[in-house]
C-alpha cells in the first residue's frame, strides 16, 4: 500500500505544473543587474566641514511621523490595514523589477463584495520544519489581510494543492537551497519615509577600546569569509570567538553580545555564502540590534540597501581588500563624529515581521485572480545560474555557481 502510494505521489508530481511549486520562489524579489557598489566610503572630512553634533534634535524641525496607531498593521502598535482591493498592486516580480515588494505584499487585500475560495497550501517539508500548524491557524493568529487560505502537510494533496513550498530541499528536482533564504528575516521600515535620520544624543564609540569582533563556528564556509578575516587582522585588530578563533564565548551567554554594545566598534555580520538575498540574524541581531557598526559580506550591496536603515553598515565590496578596509576602519576608530554618523538612522522606524505566510496567502489568491502563468521552467537552472558567488559580486561572471 505504501509503495502504491509514493508511485502515485510520484506521478502526481510529475504532472503537476511547475507554476505551482515555482510560486513560492516568486516571492524572492530579482534583483537588478549587477552594478558598482550603492554607498561608497564617505570621504574625508575638511577643515570647513560641519561636525556632527550630539545633541537633542533641534525643535524647530517639525518630524511628522503620525500617531503609532495610524500606523500600518505590521508595525508595533500599527493598526491601518488596507481597506479596498487593488487589482495592479505590485506584489510580483514583474510588477516592479528589483524590488522587493513586501510592503505591497503585506498591504494587499481581497474585495468585500465576493465569495472568496479558500486556497489550499502543501508544505513538502512537513509542518513542523516550518513550525507552524495545519489549517487555518496561522492566517488567523497572525490577522492577515488576506487568510482564505490553509495549510496542509498531506503529500496526497500534491496534485490538488494551489500551491506546493520547499523549505531547505527540493527533493523532485533536486535542489539544494540555505534554511530560511525564502523568506527574509528582517525588513527595515521608516516610521516616515522623508525621515532617515536623527541627530544623536549619546557618543556610541565612547569607552569603546576594542576594533573587530566576530562570532563564528563554520571555519569551511564557500566564501572563503574566514581567510578574508585574517587578512584584515594582518592591519586592525580582530578578536574572533568560536571555533575559528582563539577567543571564546558560548552561543547561550548573554555577555557576549553585551561585548559588542560595550567594548567592540565594529562585527563582521559575514554570511556563509555570498548568495542574492541571502542576508541572516549575523547582521540584523549580532549586527544593528547593538550599538556596533556591521561590516557584512553575503548579499550584494544593493540587497543590503533594499532592507537595511540608510548608512548602518559597512559592505565589504565598497573597497579593494581587506588592507583598504582597514584603512577606513582606522579612520572611523580615531573620528567620534565620524563613527557616530553610522547611528544616526536609530529611532526612526523598526525591524518588521515580514509575515510570510500572509503573504503566500495574499499572492496565492492575487496569482489565480490575475490568471497568472508566470513559472521557472527550469527550478535547477533558476537556482544554480547566477545566485550565488564564490568570490565577490565583482567576480567575472565564471565564478558564479
Amino acid at each position: 500500500m505504501w509503495a502504491r502510494g509514493v508511485r502515485a505521489l510520484r506521478r502526481g508530481v510529475l504532472l503537476l505544473p511547475l507554476a505551482l511549486t515555482a510560486l513560492a520562489l516568486l516571492l524572492l524579489p530579482r534583483p537588478p543587474p549587477l552594478t558598482a557598489p550603492s554607498r561608497l566610503p564617505s570621504p574625508p572630512p575638511t577643515r570647513d566641514e560641519p561636525r556632527l553634533q550630539l545633541t537633542e534634535p533641534a525643535e524647530e524641525v517639525e518630524r511628522d511621523v503620525g500617531e503609532p496607531s495610524q500606523r500600518e498593521w505590521f508595525l508595533r502598535g500599527g493598526e491601518r490595514r488596507p481597506r479596498r482591493h487593488d487589482p495592479k498592486a505590485k506584489v510580483f516580480p514583474e510588477d516592479a523589477p528589483g524590488e522587493d515588494r513586501i510592503y505591497e505584499q503585506l498591504m494587499y487585500t481581497l474585495p468585500t463584495d465576493e465569495d472568496i475560495p479558500m486556497k489550499r497550501i502543501l508544505l513538502a517539508n512537513g509542518l513542523g520544519t516550518w513550525g507552524v500548524s495545519g489549517g487555518r491557524t496561522e492566517f488567523i493568529r497572525n490577522k492577515c489581510p488576506v487568510d482564505r487560505c490553509t495549510l496542509t502537510a498531506d503529500t496526497r494533496e500534491a496534485a490538488t494543492a494551489d500551491a506546493i513550498l520547499f523549505k531547505d530541499h527540493h527533493t523532485p528536482f533536486n535542489v539544494n537551497r540555505p534554511a530560511n533564504q525564502l523568506a527574509p528575516y528582517e525588513r527595515w521600515h521608516y516610521h516616515d519615509p522623508r525621515v532617515t535620520d536623527n541627530q544623536l544624543d549619546k557618543n556610541y564609540a565612547a569607552n569603546k577600546t576594542k576594533k573587530v569582533a566576530w562570532f563564528v563556528s563554520n571555519c569551511h564556509a564557500r566564501n572563503r569569509r574566514l581567510q578574508y578575516a585574517r587578512q584584515l587582522a594582518k592591519h586592525i585588530s580582530v578578536d574572533i570567538y568560536g571555533a575559528c578563533g582563539s577567543r571564546h564565548c558560548p552561543r547561550a551567554d548573554p555577555n557576549c553580545l553585551e561585548m559588542l554594545d560595550n567594548d567592540y566598534k565594529f562585527y563582521l555580520a559575514f554570511e556563509n555564502s555570498n548568495c542574492r538575498d541571502y542576508i541572516t540574524e549575523k547582521f540584523f541581531v549580532n549586527g544593528l540590534q547593538h550599538n556596533v557598526l556591521p561590516i557584512v559580506m553575503g548579499a550584494r550591496p544593493a540587497e543590503y540597501a533594499a532592507v537595511a536603515p540608510h548608512n548602518s553598515y559597512i559592505h565589504v565590496e565598497e573597497f579593494a581588500g581587506p588592507e583598504e578596509l582597514a584603512a577606513y576602519l582606522h579612520r572611523l576608530d580615531e573620528d567620534d563624529n565620524l563613527y557616530n554618523s553610522y547611528f544616526k538612522w536609530k529611532g526612526t522606524g523598526e525591524f518588521i515581521n515580514t509575515y510570510f505566510f500572509c503573504r503566500v496567502c495574499a499572492m496565492v489568491h492575487a496569482s489565480a485572480r490575475r490568471q497568472r502563468s508566470a513559472h521557472y521552467a527550469d527550478v535547477q537552472a533558476w537556482w544554480r545560474a547566477a545566485a550565488c558567488t564564490r568570490g565577490d559580486w565583482r567576480a567575472p561572471a565564471r565564478d558564479l555557481v
